[in-house]
């Protein structure tokens, strides 16, 4: 499947884990000996974006770049067994630090039905914590450190994200049918054209049992004209 952000996590899916996009970890790994191959594997990034942060970590700390331990000094080389077998999981602490990054630098929490693995991946370790918040089992160690680290995480933000998503899929309705005239299509070869396409069939089902938001039938009317009628 191919990722519009341009990051293909590595790791397994199925496990809900992603990459590890700490640049701070990648410019360390590289200071202490191990190639952009290793440290794309390690971290379950490409290997090119790898480079193009080391290139420019180069150019822009050339002194501490020098630094690089030299050849004999590099780890051995991965064995053909050693690719094969999967890196390890993040620990918790791992975690907890991107997220917290994440939301520094967007200035929001991750959400699930982001297009970028690595915020799907986020945002499912947090929808994780919260799980175990509500059955009692999530730490108080670990919960001073999620509220220090992510403000209101247990779900004060939840109407602030869904309101965010919300528009976020409108404008992503409107730029498919600007580029395809036409509306997005359930199909099961194209997933992301089949979440647009439940997401406007949903705002439908909304407005006819008279439960969608005035305003959010005001945006849809001046973004997506005939949104309700005119498309079939």
């Amino acid at each position: 499947m191919a990722h519009p952000a341009g990051i293909e996590a590595e790791g397994d899916p199925d496990e809900g884990w992603g990459p590890c996009i700490s640049v701070a970890e990648w410019k360390l790994m590289y200071l202490r000996g191990l190639s952009t191959e290793q440290i794309a594997h390690l971290c379950r990034v490409p290997e090119q974006r790898v480079r193009r942060v080391i290139r420019s970590f180069e150019r822009s700390r050339p002194e501490q770049a020098r630094t690089r331990l030299i050849v004999h000094n590099q780890p051995t080389p991965p064995t053909a067994a050693d690719l094969r077998r999967k890196p390890p999981r993040p620990s918790w602490e791992a975690r907890l630090q991107e997220a917290e990054e994440f939301r520094r630098r967007r200035r929001r929490m991750p959400r699930i039905l982001a297009k970028d693995p690595v915020e799907q991946a986020l945002a499912g370790w947090i929808s994780g914590q919260r799980k175990q918040l509500r059955r009692g089992a999530l730490a108080t160690e670990r919960q001073e450190l999620m509220q220090a680290a992510l403000g209101d995480w247990a779900g004060e933000e939840r109407p602030v994200a869904e309101a965010g998503m919300w528009s976020e899929r409108l404008t992503e309705v409107a730029d498919w049918i600007d580029k395809h005239g036409q509306p997005p299509r359930r199909n099961k070869d194209a997933r992301f054209e089949s979440t647009l396409a439940t997401w406007l069939v949903t705002q439908r089902g909304s407005h006819r049992r008279g439960t969608l938001n005035p305003a959010r039938r005001a945006r849809l009317d001046e973004q997506l004209p005939e949104w309700d009628s005119g498309w079939r």
